[in-house]
């Protein structure tokens, strides 16, 4: 099992923290919105994320094709594997909508 020596500690930790994705989040941004699921403050919105969750590795082969294996899978605080798209807490309609509820969600949860 991996372990931080010095992990990063938030200066105000219980803040709300809204996640915006969309069809366009992919990959490294995917590993983002998966680092906060299962956080008590956190909340994603927005629409269904490209589904590129995966570890590829690049094997070059001896007639100088490519071979792209999957090698590994995003896994939340919860150890979920992710193989896919990754589903937001609220699903909206588009981005403007999905930055709005994220806003009220916000002011929601600092009053």
């Amino acid at each position: 099992t991996f372990q931080k020596l010095n992990p990063y500690k938030l200066g105000h930790p219980g803040k709300p923290i809204a996640i915006v994705q969309g069809g366009l989040t992919g990959s490294s941004g995917e590993v983002v919105v998966i680092a906060f699921i299962g956080l008590p403050n956190a909340r994603s919105f927005g629409q269904p994320t490209y589904g590129v969750t995966t570890t590829v590795t690049n094997f070059e082969l001896r007639d100088g094709a490519y071979l792209n294996m999957v090698n590994g899978y995003s896994a939340d605080r919860n150890r979920k594997k992710y193989n896919g798209p990754v589903i937001p807490d609220v699903e909206t309609q588009d981005r403007d909508s999905a930055i709005a509820a994220a806003t009220r969600w916000i002011i929601e949860s600092t009053k």
